[in-house]
């Protein structure tokens, strides 16, 4: 199983980590908990020992398009195709999946106008709209 990971996360609670030819070791006071093999430009963990201390820290690595679409704040196909470019480890060259997004969809909704008759004051103050706060 991949991880994304924040070292900078990892160092704030109390964790060591150390980077040295291609191989990282994530350890807190003196236990290792992870070690990390560098493949191209990323390093991948693996977890030794699985437990809510460090559990915590790392989010599980996914491809679903559908998820990468929400969490980018509904992203377009065409910018998720930019994207793939651009980040290192944002690999989305499967099949897109977010064919039919409700709340795209309902985001690009317009009301239709009001059919009402618009309601005039003939004289000043004749017509009030105020907002009413009670305090107790």
């Amino acid at each position: 199983m991949d991880f994304n990971l924040s070292v900078s996360r990892l160092d704030q609670n109390g964790y060591d980590i150390v980077f040295r030819n291609g191989q990282s070791s994530l350890s807190k006071n003196g236990k290792i908990a992870a070690i990390a093999e560098k493949r191209g430009r990323l390093y991948f963990l693996e977890l030794l020992e699985l437990n809510s201390d460090n559990c915590a820290l790392g989010a599980v690595k996914t491809a679903s398009t559908d998820i990468w679409h929400r969490r980018l704040g509904h992203l377009s196909k065409g910018g998720m195709s930019k994207l793939t470019g651009l980040v290192d480890g944002f690999d989305l060259t499967t099949k897109f999946e977010i064919d039919h997004c409700e709340t795209c969809v309902e985001g690009k909704q317009t009301r239709l106008p009001h059919l009402q008759k618009r309601v005039r004051a003939a004289r000043p103050l004749k017509l009030v709209h105020s907002d009413l706060v009670s305090v107790r």
